[in-house]
């Protein structure tokens, strides 16, 4: 399995990414949240701080693009690649409506024969390689059939889905059939985004992929039935990869949880025995819910620690403090009487008190 970090505006750029690797099971890819160009220029200065190379000590950093102007994806594409990057993503997904109303994200999936022209656009000789992320449509999931065609005549680095309409934003269960039925249909590799917040999350997704791959072996449809001269071959069955958003802002600590539930090997050598040296639980015992240890509640510390100093060097403490409160909005669950905490934790009004709430958690039961 494969991990992905999913782009969160004003949540994981690149201090989070960069503090995230050091302290914690390293992801086999970051992505980075959308920059938005436009025919003037490809990054406001605060996008350009987000993704120059100096300021990414990480590798396997994806830049997102938000656009539905092919001339200003390639400008943009070209400028990436001069940084040295040799991916980026295409947002699809985004179902703010501010987006979406500019038929841009979600938006665009509304415009299929716009979308088309725009993708043979950027696949004339493109500089880097391509992925999309994208949900299954912007009102109905019908609507994800002619789009699956659509991404299938092009070369796509992967395809990333999140299973909702954009019109369903984050609420209900996700479409998890429609994802499956892509196992057996897609031509480019693909990536589950959507609700993982746990470990037995993803082991029950992993199983249900395996289910589907066993299907399609035993099916005509396995190698895209029996089209001629496919573009690519199906490699979708094979790869598994998920991609975490909430789970991971929730739990830092689920990537190494997921490892070893799965037994799989860590990125780049033991970097679980890195990242858990002092963790003893996690690598005699595998899953837990949540942290459970004094060590896991002294790493998150540190961690968000360290983030606040970081953030408080670009942007002033002040600032820092409303990049910290949204991330403990997350992390807050992490820990034993979050509701309680959270509401101590909006409530303060400068580092100190800040910490003396932090001081206070203990993990869950």
């Amino acid at each position: 399995m494969k991990y992905y970090l999913a782009p969160m505006e004003g949540i994981t750029g690149f201090v989070f990414r960069n503090a995230y690797h050091d302290y914690f099971a390293p992801m086999d890819k970051y992505f980075a949240p959308f920059v938005s160009p436009n025919q003037n220029i490809c990054f406001t200065p605060r996008e350009y701080r987000d993704i120059c190379p100096e300021n990414n000590r990480i590798p396997n950093v994806v830049p997102q693009i938000l656009t539905n102007k092919a001339e200003d994806f390639i400008k943009t594409s070209q400028e990436l690649a001069k940084m040295g990057y040799g991916e980026v993503n295409l947002n699809l997904g985004c179902p703010s409506g501010t987006v979406t109303a500019k038929r841009k994200g979600a938006g665009f999936l509304m415009e299929t024969g716009r979308l088309r022209e725009f993708f043979d656009r950027i696949f004339e000789r493109p500089s880097v390689r391509i992925s999309v992320k994208t949900r299954l449509g912007m009102y109905s999931l019908d609507e994800f059939a002619q789009l699956l065609e659509i991404f299938n005549e092009y070369p796509l680095e992967e395809l990333i889905i999140h299973p909702r309409a954009g019109k369903e934003f984050y609420e209900g269960i996700p479409h998890r059939d429609v994802y499956f039925d892509a196992v057996g249909k897609s031509k480019n590799p693909l990536c589950y985004n959507g609700d993982l917040y746990r470990a037995e999350d993803v082991v029950r997704l992993a199983g249900e992929w395996d289910a589907a791959g066993d299907r399609l072996k035993g099916s005509q449809m396995y190698g895209l039935q029996k089209e001629k001269e496919p573009k690519k071959k199906c490699r979708t069955a094979q790869q598994k990869a998920v991609m975490l958003g909430r789970g991971i802002l929730r739990d830092p600590w689920l990537v190494a949880k997921c490892r070893k539930a799965g037994q799989e090997p860590a990125v780049s050598g033991d970097e679980i025995e890195r990242v858990a040296e002092d963790n003893t639980e996690i690598k005699q015992t595998g899953i837990r819910d949540f942290p459970s240890t004094t060590a896991d509640t002294a790493r998150i510390r540190e961690f968000s620690d360290r983030l606040f100093s970081d953030y408080a060097q670009y942007m002033g403490e002040r600032n820092a403090m409303f990049r910290m409160k949204e991330l403990w909005l997350y992390l807050a669950e992490s820990f034993a009487e979050a509701d309680a905490n959270r509401k101590k934790l909006k409530k303060a009004q400068n580092q100190t008190e800040f910490n003396a709430v932090l001081e206070g958690l203990h993990c869950r039961s």
